[in-house]
């Protein structure tokens, strides 16, 4: 099995991991260790399995790299984090807020990343544009609206309602 945990390299976070090497007996033939940097390239790559914009940021950092892209597809300024979303995260809390991002409203969840021994070191977060969201809510809102004022009124009968048991 690997192990691995965060480190915090001044304003980087690296995911670093160890794992044995071992031939078919199970004798141990030396060992592998890796390196990855936790930057945007990484947020990309996150990006692409979860189908959601991802931000990564160094503890006590007061933005965030991001996947976020401008209308021409460079990659979009630092993201701000709000001054009480390290703690609360840090404290084991999940953080979720509304976010102006790139020019679009956002649901952001915001986590810890914690170090081997659980210490936190950094944040990431995952946001979720909210356009598509409130552009359904105004077309079912539309259509209801619509479909009420275009409705005849219904007279009941109370009598005709009922159901008569000699009719089953």
């Amino acid at each position: 099995p690997a192990f691995g945990h965060g480190k915090r390299a001044g304003d980087r976070l690296i995911r670093r991991a160890v794992s044995p090497i071992v031939d078919e007996s199970f004798t141990l033939q030396g060992v592998v260790g890796l390196s990855v940097p936790l930057d945007a390239d990484f947020a990309d790559s996150i990006k692409g399995a979860l189908g959601t914009e991802v931000l990564l940021a160094v503890r006590g950092a007061r933005t965030a790299l991001s996947t976020f892209r401008d209308p021409i597809g460079e990659r979009a300024p630092v993201v701000p984090v709000g001054a009480d979303v390290a703690p609360s995260a840090a404290a084991g809390r999940r953080v979720l807020g509304v976010e102006d991002i790139a020019g679009g409203e956002y649901q952001v969840a915001w986590t810890a990343l914690v170090d081997y021994d659980a210490k936190p070191v950094g944040l990431f977060g995952v946001a979720v544009d909210r356009r598509p969201l409130i552009h359904a809510q105004a077309v079912a809102f539309r259509s209801l609206a619509n479909a009420s004022a275009s409705a005849p009124p219904i007279a009941r009968d109370r009598k005709s309602t009922r159901l008569n048991s000699s009719h089953i």
